[in-house]
């Protein structure tokens, strides 16, 4: 059968036989983008990087259209801020308080630090965009749990990516909970550049499903959500321009 060394194998669990990766870092960027009515939302690029230098080609991107902040304050005045949603345990907060103390911007955790596997895209090729949505972070405007208001949201900046110098014009998406919500919306609009949707943690219909499970009001979820969005309003981090 000859030398199997290089034969392509992708499987749950096994991937290999494929291209190694090409890049050795990244570097986060954060600006506002305008939709057609003038609002900004605030967004984070990562692009990947080789010997510090960021790529210069056009990539195919990941993107998340996030309610979860886009990047995280994750230590303020020395204080773990992150302890308020979940509880971390006495190493990871001393990790973090040094991260904050030592690294340049080591008390913001990005979308890398939120979901490592992303590291290893970006090595291969991918440039991440998180963008946070109306109403929330350092966006401007109104929430909405409309499909349809976050359908034309993401279908606006779906062309808005494909049309950066760092895109070639083919974006995936990514996220759980809600910004998986999220991703079944966009895929509504019928936009050409979304080509992969992946997501996790989720359903189709949040009334049935989370808030009135049964058609009876789920208090739970109800006083996890409210007494969660005041953390997170604490943890919002301002774009590079502000």
């Amino acid at each position: 059968m000859g030398n199997t060394t290089h034969k392509q194998v992708s499987r749950l669990g096994t991937y290999r036989g494929y291209s190694e990766a090409v890049y050795d870092g990244y570097v986060r960027r954060s600006d506002y983008l305008a939709l057609a009515d003038g609002k900004k939302l605030a967004y984070d690029v990562l692009l990947p990087t080789r010997g510090g230098v960021p790529a210069s080609e056009p990539l195919p991107v990941l993107f998340m259209h996030t309610t979860y902040l886009r990047a995280m304050k994750m230590v303020e005045d020395g204080q773990v801020v992150f302890d308020e949603l979940f509880d971390v345990g006495r190493v990871a907060k001393v990790f973090l308080r040094l991260r904050a103390a030592f690294k340049k911007d080591g008390h913001i955790g990005d979308q890398v630090f939120r979901n490592r596997w992303l590291k290893r895209l970006i090595q291969h090729g991918y440039a991440v965009v998180a963008v946070e949505r109306s109403g929330t972070g350092a966006s401007e405007g109104k929430i909405s749990a409309s499909f349809a208001d976050v359908a034309r949201e993401a279908d606006e900046i779906l062309n808005w990516i494909a049309a950066q110098p760092w895109c070639d014009g083919n974006v995936g998406m990514f996220g759980v909970s809600m910004v998986a919500m999220a991703q079944y919306a966009a895929t509504s609009s019928g936009n050409p550049h979304l080509k992969a949707i992946f997501p996790c943690a989720s359903s189709f219909d949040m009334y049935d499903s989370v808030s009135y499970p049964g058609g009876v009001y789920c208090k739970g979820f109800g006083d996890v959500l409210s007494g969660s969005t005041g953390v997170l309003e604490r943890m919002i981090v301002p774009v590079d321009s502000d």
